[in-house]
């Protein structure tokens, strides 16, 4: 009896993830067919797909920050006022409003410092667990500090210093794992989400313990991708800069190097290329094609 309760509850769990992961795909593919409606002009159903997208997604802040940047194409300020402060009450800074020249400008105008404070307040009282999101934010200060202290302090001594900070860094994100799980949007907000990130890269990257952390990190990370709660292309970028800087080889083909000569970011070689867009499709990303342009060059052996 006790054996056939738990064949239930497993089918039943694998069921619901696999409800859930179809969901959060197309969730994305809502979000990557308003970005080329939006690129077309088609302003409308733009602000559709971005709307649908975002009712499916835990993190749905930069869906409305879009919507924002398309009503204020078309002049219609009531209407970007009301996703702008949206996009707010779902993690979305400042800094991040401001890297938008067009929501910029209008924020300037309407001397939005008051609103975004006031948002900014009810935001934070949603975060489920404020306290690890604090620790998070701290921890990616210390990793910014040591690293500031590059060119002012000699090399050697420096970088241990930022090894141990890294170190530190990581003992603390396990035991974060360790209280919450891996942490993502729905822990700790998205600008949380995002300064781990940056944590991570580093972590991944440490000389003496960046394969462990990465052989612990990676399938986290992409549990959380398919549920919805950590971005995809965080992952790629994560697992992409560590294979091509320790194989010469990336996985999902978003590692890039600039070269002058060609004026262009050229996409660095891609292992067994022929399936890097089922690769790319299976945590969600659009087919690398899609990434192609006059400033992003794809490796000669992809031929779509």
């Amino acid at each position: 009896m006790k054996f056939s309760l738990l064949v239930l509850f497993c089918s039943l769990f694998a069921a619901s993830t696999i409800v859930q992961a179809q969901a959060v795909k197309q969730a994305y593919e809502l979000d990557y067919k308003a970005d080329s409606l939006a690129l077309a002009g088609n302003v409308k159903d733009a602000i559709s797909n971005y709307l649908k997208s975002a009712n499916q997604l835990p993190g749905p802040g930069f869906n409305f920050k879009n919507v924002a940047h398309l009503y204020l194409k078309n002049n219609d300020q009531k209407n970007a006022k009301t996703y702008i402060d949206k996009a707010v009450q779902y993690g979305i800074t400042i800094d991040q409003l401001n890297a938008d020249t067009l929501v910029k400008a209008y924020l300037a105008q309407i001397n939005y410092d008051k609103d975004y404070t006031k948002l900014r307040i009810i935001y934070n009282r949603q975060i489920p667990y404020p306290d690890q999101r604090t620790e998070i934010l701290q921890m990616l200060e210390r990793d910014q500090l040591v690293r500031d202290l590059i060119g002012r302090v000699d090399i050697k001594i420096l970088n241990n210093i930022i090894s141990e900070t890294d170190s530190a860094n990581m003992d603390e994100l396990r035991d974060i794992i360790k209280q919450i799980g891996f942490p993502g949007f729905r822990q700790i907000g998205p600008d949380a989400a995002s300064s781990l990130f940056g944590l991570i890269t580093h972590a991944t990257n440490d000389a003496h313990h960046g394969a462990q952390n990465f052989a612990f990190l990676e399938p986290l990370m992409k549990e959380q991708v398919l549920a919805g709660n950590f971005p995809p292309m965080y992952l790629a970028i994560l697992i992409d800069r560590y294979n091509y800087l320790k194989f010469k080889t990336q996985v999902y083909g978003t590692y890039w190097e600039f070269e002058p000569a060609k004026n262009a970011m050229i996409v660095r070689k891609i292992a067994d290329v022929a399936q890097v867009d089922q690769r790319r499709a299976a945590i969600f990303l659009p087919p690398l094609y899609k990434s192609r342009s006059k400033k992003m060059i794809l490796a000669d052996d992809y031929t779509k």
